[in-house]
């Protein structure tokens, strides 16, 4: 249902929620630790920026950075930057099938359902609000225990 860039994007936006702090952080460092393709992640971080989801500082002590509250970026806005507005045309363009099909009015419904599901829930309930689980060993079982895994290891490289 969701793209791996949906959920890398959710991912990165988590590992920068789960931080605490405005310190920009280049994602590069973010991928390292998510284990995903710098130039990849890079691509992802371009899109949340341009959604407003995401700030850039450029030089030295350069990154990318929330811009807003984790409490005020739904799933929505992240599936939004990375996709594109959910589309419900699946038989003729603009519900031409008027009446609809029973075809439509049921993948209307799903539409309706997910992007009710996405609006209704924000980064901070996927990344703060989450119990915060022990990393043991390579976090591939749990998209978030990755990001949290990601945000305590770049809290080890910019620590005091």
């Amino acid at each position: 249902m969701l793209t791996q860039t949906t959920i890398t994007a959710m991912q990165m936006l988590a590992c920068l929620a789960l931080r605490g702090d405005a310190e920009p952080v280049p994602p590069r460092q973010i991928a390292r630790h998510l284990r995903a393709s710098p130039s990849y992640l890079a691509k992802i971080a371009s899109m949340l920026v341009k959604a407003g989801l995401l700030s850039v500082r450029h030089g030295a002590h350069g990154g990318v950075a929330l811009r807003r509250p984790p409490d005020s970026i739904t799933l929505y806005d992240v599936y939004v930057a990375c996709k594109g507005r959910i589309r419900c045309d699946f038989c003729l363009p603009n519900g031409a099938c008027r009446p609809l099909c029973e075809f439509h009015q049921v993948m209307e419904e799903l539409h309706q359902g997910l992007a009710e599901t996405l609006r209704r829930h924000t980064l901070w309930d996927i990344a703060v609000k989450s119990p915060r689980r022990p990393v043991v060993g390579v976090p591939d079982f749990c998209k978030m225990d990755a990001a949290n895994a990601a945000a305590r290891a770049l809290d080890v490289k910019t620590g005091p």
